[in-house]
């Protein structure tokens, strides 16, 4: 990423990563994922946690990682694009297998997994992995 700066972070304490900057995307993508993928990476676990917030009102950083990695694995690789990724929002379906986040480790919470399961298909996932591992 600093490359695209001379070397050097923005101002001398690191680049503020911002989705919706479409110059830091360009350097993300090119910079950081391109290298990985040509050494054999398939896909990317979008586990985004870092807030709502982004310099455009309105959009969720996760729902526009989500929709710039599909249409750059989509554009580079042909075919259709694929990466796991959290709930991102209304949407969000067309883009991820989508996945459940950390689960709480209890019997209440596995038995609790098919219904989170089933219920995400009434917003178009047709996939679902979850974190049944917890914390």
């Amino acid at each position: 990423m600093a490359r695209r700066d001379g070397g050097r972070p923005v101002d001398g304490h690191g680049h503020p990563f911002d989705p919706s900057d479409p110059e830091l995307v360009a350097a993300y993508l090119e910079e950081v994922l391109h290298p990985l993928e040509d050494d054999g990476v398939d896909f990317w676990w979008i586990d985004w946690q870092q807030g709502t917030h982004s310099r455009t009102p309105g959009l969720d950083p996760l729902w526009i990682l989500n929709h710039v990695q599909v249409l750059d694995s989509s554009r580079r690789h042909g075919g259709r694009g694929l990466i796991l990724s959290r709930y991102a929002g209304p949407g969000s379906h067309r883009y991820p297998v989508g996945f459940s986040g950390d689960t709480v480790v209890s019997w209440a919470s596995l038995a609790f997994q098919p219904e989170f399961t089933a219920t995400a298909s009434n917003i178009g996932y047709g996939w679902w992995s979850h974190d049944i591992g917890g914390h």
